[in-house]
């Protein structure tokens, strides 16, 4: 979990507002959180507005515009220029790159089942 999950952050629409509870898991809304825009909501999915995961590491990207096809799937940040800034989504499945402002959200990809 990260503050963007937590009770406590409220997105005023220009700051990220935090009292509290870093570690907080995903809340419903309540006494405190109405009238605000509480930033719980599906585990393990971070807002891209809030973070950026590493460049060339793959995660899980959710594409809002790619609806009626699969709006989640396997992206990774590009830096073809090597400054650590990214530059798009590459999304291997499209075999293209995305805008940054297209994936609204991104989670860690899932661990590998345990076999025995």
């Amino acid at each position: 979990m990260n503050c963007a999950d937590c009770k406590y952050s409220h997105d005023t629409g220009t700051a990220l507002l935090c009292w509290g509870q870093r570690f907080a898991p995903p809340v419903d809304s309540d006494d405190w959180c109405d009238g605000w825009k509480p930033r719980a909501g599906e585990p393990g999915w971070t807002s891209c507005g809030y973070s950026l995961p590493s460049i060339w590491v793959s995660v899980q990207a959710y594409i809002p515009d790619e609806a009626p096809m699969p709006t989640v799937r396997e992206a990774y940040l590009i830096d073809t220029t090597g400054d650590g800034i990214p530059e798009a989504w590459f999304i291997p499945a499209l075999r293209r790159a995305v805008h940054l402002s297209e994936v609204e959200a991104w989670r860690p990809m899932a661990d590998p089942p345990k076999m025995k």
